[in-house]
């Protein structure tokens, strides 16, 4: 199956660069033709995916409302062009079959931050262009009917889309972000031992607490 995967930045140090790496990857060796849609110059941003990894560069331009714009409509034109069979968003875009809502709910975050703002500060942000493209674009993508599943990363965003968008809750699953066990993994005890040696610290034991 040939499957596109759609995120603006595509190389770097953050969690859903990961996610999009480990995800590419993954459904390479499950025997399937990944195509990654991303901004940037090709060979730069698709090293870090691997070489049985496609990568499309997608032009973007302007500001960060532009870039969010841009993005989107100059992938939806691209996909217009291939033979992909699906398309899985890790960004709001326009009608992928599969979203992963990564980034939380726009909406939900938007009504949270507003009680702390001057009433000021409230209207800057209710007429943003950037927040108005936010959820222009967040409620297109939800509310498509061409779409097929939603993946969430916590059940408080699972609960922000359904109650804001109506979604049917059939369609949102929670998987939560993985975990390197290789790198991020309990110390023996040896090494605790060695730690609390090099610390000064005296105590023993999970549930005794330091000496104050």
């Amino acid at each position: 199956m040939h499957i596109a995967l759609l995120r603006q930045r595509v190389s770097g140090p953050g969690g859903a660069e990961a996610t999009l790496k480990n995800l590419a990857q993954g459904l390479v060796a499950a025997g399937h033709r990944v195509t990654v849609y991303g901004a940037g110059a090709g060979s730069d941003s698709a090293r870090p995916l691997g070489p049985q990894v496609e990568f499309v560069p997608v032009p973007v331009w302007g500001g960060k409302t532009g870039r969010v714009l841009s993005y989107a409509l100059n992938t939806r034109r691209l996909l217009s062009q291939s033979q992909v069979e699906v398309v899985f968003s890790l960004e709001r875009t326009l009608g992928p079959q599969v979203y992963r809502a990564g980034d939380g709910c726009h909406r939900e975050w938007l009504a949270r931050r507003a009680p702390y703002l001057s009433p000021g500060r409230r209207l800057v942000q209710n007429l943003s262009p950037f927040h108005l493209v936010m959820l222009w674009m967040e409620k297109q993508l939800l509310t498509n009917p061409e779409l097929k599943g939603v993946i969430a990363n916590s059940r408080q965003v699972q609960a922000e889309v359904i109650r804001h968008y109506g979604i049917d809750p059939g369609l949102v699953r929670v998987v939560y972000n993985g975990l390197e066990h290789r790198v991020f993994r309990p110390a023996a005890e040896t090494e605790r031992r060695q730690l609390r040696q090099r610390l000064g610290a005296s105590w023993h034991g999970r549930n005794s607490l330091p000496p104050i």
